[in-house]
């Protein structure tokens, strides 16, 4: 009778022992679901594009062309209000907002990146949105391109290179307002 209970109880502590390695096998099991779960989600709101990396037409979705301003502090300027940056190169104002954009660093990036003359900008835009709507076989082009003295460009993603000894500075920028349009020079291609 004894020796019955002392087996109960070995059993009791072997049945007790298998639900508690029962539990941290699935405490280990949820914890690792849970890793992979956030690790997941992180991936795919990351993976996705900012919208301001699209333009739209008619319901079709367009990338943005990339395109470089080279910033020379002998012709163009800088200021500064609210926390927010004003280039100004040629005609043409620039806008980086701190919440908004990004800024980011190169050394010898000079011969990866395709600069455009910031006088020739503006054309270059033009000529862009007239190919994309031909393509689109669009009739009408008024109602889809505004008015050349237009205070925002939505069709290219902008940048500013900064250059400096150290490193050169690249920021991300909204191209807000055109003095002129540019029309009078055809643009690099």
């Amino acid at each position: 009778m004894l020796y019955s209970l002392f087996e109960n109880l070995n059993v009791l502590n072997h049945i007790n022992e298998h639900i508690y390695l029962m539990g941290l096998q699935f405490t280990t099991r949820m914890k690792r679901i849970l890793i992979i779960s956030m690790l997941l989600l992180s991936y795919c709101l990351n993976a996705q594009e900012k919208t301001s990396c699209y333009f739209t037409i008619e319901g079709q979705k367009f990338i943005k062309p990339k395109k470089y301003l080279l910033y020379n502090p002998q012709k163009h300027s800088v200021k500064e209000a609210n926390k927010d940056m004003f280039f100004y190169l040629g005609e043409e104002r620039f806008q980086f907002v701190p919440t908004k954009h990004k800024i980011d660093t190169c050394i010898n990036c000079f011969n990866k990146l395709r600069f455009i003359d910031v006088d020739k900008l503006s054309a270059d835009e033009h000529l862009y949105i007239e190919k994309t709507i031909k393509e689109l076989d669009i009739w009408d082009i008024r109602a889809l391109y505004l008015d050349p003295q237009i205070e925002l460009h939505p069709y290219y993603k902008v940048y500013i290179v900064v250059p400096s000894e150290i490193s050169n500075l690249i920021y991300e920028v909204d191209w807000d307002y055109t003095g002129r349009r540019g029309l009078h020079e055809p643009p690099e291609l």
